[in-house]
């Protein structure tokens, strides 16, 4: 039952955050320079591979 919790959790998350970054995206980034866009991708990267870390499922 907890792995099940975990898992709406987390696509609760990705869904937020999904939408979230597209609104982003369609209202800021993409009327930015090429500079900018190239760094918010690279920002990005590492916000998700941190998201990933702290949400991501324990199975050990």
């Amino acid at each position: 039952m907890d792995y099940l919790k975990i898992f709406f959790i987390n696509t609760a998350l990705l869904i937020t955050l999904a939408y979230l970054g597209n609104l982003l995206y369609k209202h800021t980034i993409t009327y930015a320079p090429e500079r900018i866009k190239k760094i918010s991708w690279f920002a990005l990267a590492i916000f998700a591979g941190w998201i990933s870390i702290v949400f991501g499922y324990r199975l050990g």
